[in-house]
């Protein structure tokens, strides 16, 4: 028989504690004290549990029953309502800063199947630096269920205020991402830096892209590698460097990619890769998703002029794991200096802002499109360029392995017509 407020109130403490019984399991336990606790008993693989919801009279009679209910459907649902309680509990407690240090980790985390990271070491700095100076002052001490998205506004406004743009940016990358982990473990209902990243919001600036310097006409480019040949004949420049230096033209790659380069990525002889990629047969450079920007696996094939370097290479390196492994004996994990190829590049008469290391790439990219011999897409894939959509992130949407043929093709056109400019140059400058 269901209990009244008039039985209840009539209950008066005894000498040991007792039970007044409602329904549907709901009982009011009444101590010696005079404390009254409302609990309720339900079953759960066999086994009798109890679950507490408050002390009568802040919590009455039909709320009790109200939170008996809830208990009760969340049983059909197959949810044990005590670890609900104890989950929404945790839920409360979580700092913004304790998901954050989560998801930070996770970024860091090797895959298990292949070993490879995520992000890269230099990348996950990065991440942390973000995070902690430009998120965890705002958001870092707040329950992460309880921040809203004007809340992440404020943060990243900040940041921008500083003058910081491209950071802000970054930041609410960040953000989303952090979020998503809370989402994903129950710890946050939505995910509210999300609507941030729709351009229609307009909460961020949109950031100025100041394209790398590079030199684009024809007979500019073959001054320039008639001048990177000739490098090595200047005192104390090791053959490493003038490989290196010889190579860029050749690869389309960014700097970062070609300088943490190991020999095991390289079949210089073709054919190792042909069972995974049918279409390469050719020598060929894959490089692990992990230093790409994209963060995809990208496939490199080798003409005929960049293999000849690679060999002249591997015989000062191959005992080497790096491709350009620094000069410091102590340490042999290093990699040459991200300011090598720069420096190279301004002893040779190109200073800063005429010329850079990445400014290979756009000087293949702006050639080639310029010829109009090859699809765009082939073009861009070989770049691994992904194109930015509407309100979103940059979005890895191209296959790696496709227009493998064409791409094959095109990066021995590229190195031909680099040594038609080069030689054209030679031509012009011995006939001056």
């Amino acid at each position: 028989m269901a209990l009244t407020d008039k039985e209840i109130t009539a209950a008066k403490p005894r000498e040991k504690k007792f039970k007044l019984y409602d329904k549907d399991g709901l009982f009011l336990l009444v101590l010696p004290s005079g404390g009254r606790f409302w609990k309720m008993k339900y079953q759960r693989a066999r086994r009798e549990h109890e679950l507490s919801f408050g002390t009568y009279p802040e919590l009455s009679l039909k709320l009790a029953r109200d939170r008996c209910d809830e208990a009760h459907k969340l049983l059909a649902r197959g949810v044990d309502p005590v670890e609900h309680a104890r989950n929404e509990k945790t839920k409360e407690r979580t700092l913004f800063r304790d998901v954050s240090e989560e998801w930070l980790a996770l970024q860091s985390k090797p895959n298990q199947k292949t070993g490879e990271l995520p992000i890269t070491p230099k990348s996950a700095q990065k991440y942390r630096r973000i995070v902690e100076a430009h998120l965890w002052p705002v958001l870092g001490r707040r329950r992460i269920s309880s921040i809203t998205t004007p809340q992440v506004t404020e943060a990243l406004k900040i940041c921008e205020g500083k003058g910081l743009h491209q950071t802000a940016h970054d930041a609410l990358r960040l953000a989303v991402g952090i979020f998503s982990l809370a989402v994903a473990t129950g710890r946050a209902t939505a995910n509210v830096a999300e609507p941030l990243r729709h351009r229609s919001l307009r909460v961020l600036a949109p950031v100025v892209v100041r394209h790398h310097p590079t030199i684009t006409k024809p007979a500019e480019i073959g001054d320039l590698l008639l001048r990177i040949d000739a490098y090595e004949e200047r005192p104390k420049v090791t053959p490493v460097v003038c490989c290196a230096f010889k190579l860029a033209p050749y690869l389309m790659l960014r700097p970062g990619e070609l300088r943490f380069a190991q020999w095991w990525e390289f079949d210089l002889d073709g054919g190792r890769f042909k069972d995974e990629f049918p279409d390469l047969t050719g020598p060929s450079w894959i490089i692990p998703a992990a230093r790409m920007k994209m963060r995809d696996k990208h496939i490199v094939p080798l003409s005929r002029q960049a293999t000849q370097i690679l060999r002249t290479l591997h015989r000062h390196t191959g005992d080497r794991r790096q491709l350009l492994p620094c000069r410091n004996l102590n340490n042999p994990e290093g990699v040459m200096s991200n300011n090598t190829l720069g420096q190279a590049l301004t002893r040779i008469g190109y200073p800063r802002g005429t010329m850079t290391a990445h400014g290979f790439r756009s000087m293949a990219s702006t050639r080639l499109n310029e010829m109009k011999r090859w699809d765009p897409d082939v073009i861009e894939t070989q770049l691994a360029h992904c194109p930015r959509g509407e309100g979103e992130e940059v979005r890895s949407i191209y296959n790696y392995a496709e227009y493998l043929v064409d791409r094959t093709k095109m990066m021995q056109s590229w190195a031909d017509y680099l040594d038609v400019l080069r030689e054209a140059a030679r031509t012009k400058t011995k006939a001056a």
